[in-house]
């Protein structure tokens, strides 16, 4: 089940890959970067094939603690889309960090072989580090179930320096059936 953490970012930036080259330009209050990222994938063949994401991102510092970023990755079985062997899909994603601790978030990715089956979610967090903190989303899609839509909310507490407790509540609604669910995660540090 997709989670609070996992929303924060499209799927297709959450997958492993094998190679990468990148390049960034950077100044004060700006960065710009762009990567081709290579990882590979079995057919039914038994053979592996390569699957290429380019990725591109915009991060502004505007005035004060805000931060606008966003995002953009597109891939498919090139690096360069050609008629013969086109995209397979790609996302958007954007936040605006306020300050160290808040974030509203929001992205959508797509896929080319269908294109009416969007995957999307919508983030809200503050959570401050020595502080009590929380955090919303709402996200629709995952790989198992396309129309499910999520709604979870949760609380973070601080347990000292190296732990922290996020006690929450998730509801997945598939068609007219809602399944409530509690959530419990925990990090500690050594």
């Amino acid at each position: 089940v997709p989670s609070f953490h996992t929303s924060l970012r499209p799927p297709l930036l959450l997958k492993r890959h094998k190679r990468a080259a990148g390049l960034i330009l950077r100044s004060q209050n700006f960065a710009a970067s762009l990567a081709e990222l290579i990882s590979t994938a079995a057919k039914s063949s038994g053979e592996a094939s390569s699957i290429f994401t380019g990725f591109g991102q915009i991060s502004c510092k505007m005035c004060d603690d805000i931060k606008l970023t966003m995002s953009a990755a597109w891939h498919g079985p090139s690096a360069i889309p050609r008629k013969s062997k086109p995209t397979a899909g790609g996302c958007l994603d954007f936040e605006l960090k306020f300050d160290e601790d808040s974030r509203f978030g929001a992205w959508v990715e797509v896929k080319r072989s269908n294109p009416r089956q969007l995957k999307w979610a919508v983030t809200l967090s503050d959570t401050p580090e020595n502080d009590l903190g929380w955090g919303v989303s709402l996200r629709r899609g995952s790989e198992g179930a396309p129309e499910r839509i999520q709604l979870e909310g949760f609380l973070n507490l601080h347990l000292g320096q190296n732990a922290t407790l996020q006690p929450g509540v998730m509801f997945n609604l598939d068609g007219r059936r809602c399944a409530p669910a509690l959530v419990f995660r925990s990090s500690w540090f050594l």
